[in-house]
């Protein structure tokens, strides 16, 4: 008995062991392949934003702009400073993520677990910091950079409609001022008892047009009465739920981009992208840029099966 006692002491010891070294190895090597897709990543944005061209063009505004007649024009060297302004970020950006990755990687190198959540924090930052860049370099269209002049319409349904007009205005004023960008109505065609049957309004901020040209399409509001609820038997209840929540999206909305469900639950879905949110608040006080994240993101992937540009 106490010689299979102990033999029994001597096996858990070095199963345990075994699933310590086991956990310790698949978490190295999970650790070791994201950086892989990070290098990968950094390496295909070098690339797409033509790092090695940038650089040198850094290098001859910085001469051209060491002339003694360089100032003489002060229209034209402020452009000239403008770009090479966004040259530099551009450069600088890459070059701080590259290097963080060179630091991350060479901790790794001499692995360690007693500072793995630390890394896998530095490692879940960085990848968040490449994605916010890779989205910019998606925003790299001719007018992606502009300004924007949003306008909406009030659909069908009267005051209610034009209720949800106002909704969605403050919605992207409130966006705008989050981004830091200025917005004002420049023209209004007030409803017969509230909201606005029309208006269009001004955003200036860099990138204002390449965010805003995602949103453009359907915003459609859903509510849902107690006493149509009450109406309905369970069966007849789930599948229009179902529909409502976009689960099975009907070809006749046509260019509905989103829905925003209030009652009786709070949903907000986009259906090209299937992103949803649930606190439907807190998008409606200006918090769409996961909508907005999630649509570059599907144009990426559209224009490029690496995912990247």
């Amino acid at each position: 008995m106490r010689i299979r006692k102990k033999n029994w002491k001597c096996s858990c010891a070095i199963k345990d062991y075994c699933n310590i070294e086991y956990y310790i190895t698949s978490m190295q090597e999970d650790l070791q392949k994201r950086m892989e897709d990070i290098e990968s990543a950094l390496g295909e944005l070098y690339a797409a934003i033509g790092i090695k061209d940038k650089k040198e063009n850094i290098v001859k505004i910085q001469a051209k702009m060491s002339e003694a007649s360089f100032w003489n024009n002060q229209k034209d060297a402020g452009k000239v400073v403008e770009e090479l302004k966004d040259l530099k970020e551009d450069v600088d950006t890459w070059e701080s993520l590259k290097g963080k990755a060179d630091d991350i990687s060479g901790l790794l190198g001499v692995y360690d677990s007693s500072y793995e959540e630390e890394l896998n924090r530095e490692i879940i930052e960085l990848e968040r910091r490449i994605e916010s860049f890779r989205i910019k370099v998606f925003l790299s269209g001719r007018l992606d950079r502009a300004d924007a002049i949003v306008e909406i319409n009030s659909g069908a349904g009267g005051t209610e409609s034009c209720d949800w007009v106002q909704m969605i205005l403050r919605m992207y004023m409130r966006w705008a001022e989050n981004k830091g960008f200025k917005a004002k109505i420049i023209n209004e065609v007030k409803g017969d008892e509230a909201g606005f049957k029309n208006i269009t309004f001004f955003v200036e901020g860099k990138y204002a047009y390449g965010y805003l040209k995602s949103e453009s399409g359907v915003h459609r509001l859903v509510r849902i009465s107690r006493a149509k609820l009450y109406e309905l038997n369970e069966q007849q209840k789930k599948k229009e739920l179902d529909n409502i929540s976009g689960q099975k999206r009907k070809i006749e909305w046509g260019s509905q981009i989103r829905s925003y469900v209030l009652f009786p639950y709070l949903l907000v879905k986009d259906h090209r992208t299937n992103v949803e949110k649930h606190d439907a608040h807190a998008v409606l006080d200006g918090g769409i840029d996961d909508f907005i994240e999630g649509f570059l993101k599907s144009k990426i992937k559209a224009n490029n099966t690496n995912g990247y540009r």
